[in-house]
């Protein structure tokens, strides 16, 4: 017997941001300031609710964004575990959109530090030193409802699929592979990033057809990733190159420690991973496509 579902209203208090409209309504969510968010939900709360809220609400920041949006559960335990998924979608999107290898920007729900203190204690024969150092490395950043929801880029789509819970499995690859992108630009360490960075490309490129001797990992999504890319044949063939390029330089940094990825690296596989979804988004030959059926059209393309 299926359960009954309710619907619960979600709210998440995201710092990293700053916003001058009132609101910004995207695809199954919403964004609000913290101000406005909480003079509408103390009007609805009874006297013991507001009780309980200021105890809840004293560490939230009173500058922080509120992201809404609703999700059908059995019962709170379920809401809150799938609101949670959900939020962190967000997150991973909103990165992927922000694009920043510099790492000055970091969306989300966690305490987000404007500064990090490092203490360094010395100890030689003349006896302790002590040093502390202050980095500053988070910004907000300012949104507004035309940027992440730029069409041309097909961002309204991806805002649409992540609230999405029946995903297709070429969807559901691109969803993954966001996942992935947000978390490489979470990363300091410009070699951690790179390696996630490249697992978005394996979530997305790679398939296992039914026959029975396959290409190699780089091969393949060398080759998806061309053809996804661009119609034209040398920028297909620069495009094919330079995901080897990254591959080999993943597998270096996997299989022998190599550990001297910098910016250009990491800033040639982002822009390549995003423009390959983004074409996958955008360009209709690629809606409601199964994955077997876009690995014939790729080899149909390569000996056209």
């Amino acid at each position: 017997m299926k359960k009954e579902t309710r619907e619960f209203q979600t709210f998440h208090f995201l710092e990293g941001l700053e916003m001058s409209e009132n609101r910004i309504f995207l695809p199954h969510f919403t964004l609000l300031h913290f101000k406005d968010w909480n003079e509408f939900i103390l009007k609805e709360a009874t006297d013991t609710q507001k009780e309980m809220l200021s105890s809840a609400l004293n560490r939230v920041n009173p500058d922080s964004i509120v992201l809404n949006f609703k999700v059908q559960s059995e019962n709170y335990e379920t809401a809150i575990e799938q609101s949670r998924v959900l939020c962190e979608r967000f997150e991973h999107l909103m990165h992927f959109i922000i694009a920043d290898i510099n790492f000055f920007y970091s969306v989300g729900t966690k305490d987000i530090r404007r500064f990090q203190t490092t203490t360094i204690v010395t100890l030689d024969e003349n006896g302790l030193g002590f040093g502390n150092k202050t980095h500053t490395f988070h910004q907000n950043y300012k949104v507004n409802s035309e940027v992440i929801n730029y069409k041309p880029y097909g961002y309204d789509k991806l805002w649409a699929l992540i609230g999405q819970q029946n995903l297709s499995p070429l969807n559901k690859k691109i969803v993954v592979a966001i996942e992935w992108i947000g978390k490489a630009l979470w990363e300091r360490d410009y070699t951690k990033s790179f390696i996630q960075m490249m697992i978005a490309f394996e979530v997305l490129l790679q398939h296992q057809s039914n026959a029975l001797v396959s290409s190699s990992i780089a091969n393949q999504i060398s080759e998806w990733g061309a053809f996804i890319f661009s119609e034209k044949k040398e920028i297909r063939l620069k495009t094919y190159k330079k995901i080897k390029e990254l591959y080999a330089l993943r597998s270096k940094v996997v299989h022998s420690g190599f550990n001297e990825v910098n910016a250009d690296n990491l800033f040639d596989a982002l822009s390549l991973i995003k423009n390959i979804i983004v074409n996958l988004v955008i360009n209709e030959e690629y809606h409601e496509i199964s994955t077997e059926s876009l690995s014939n059209k790729i080899i149909e393309k390569k000996f056209n």
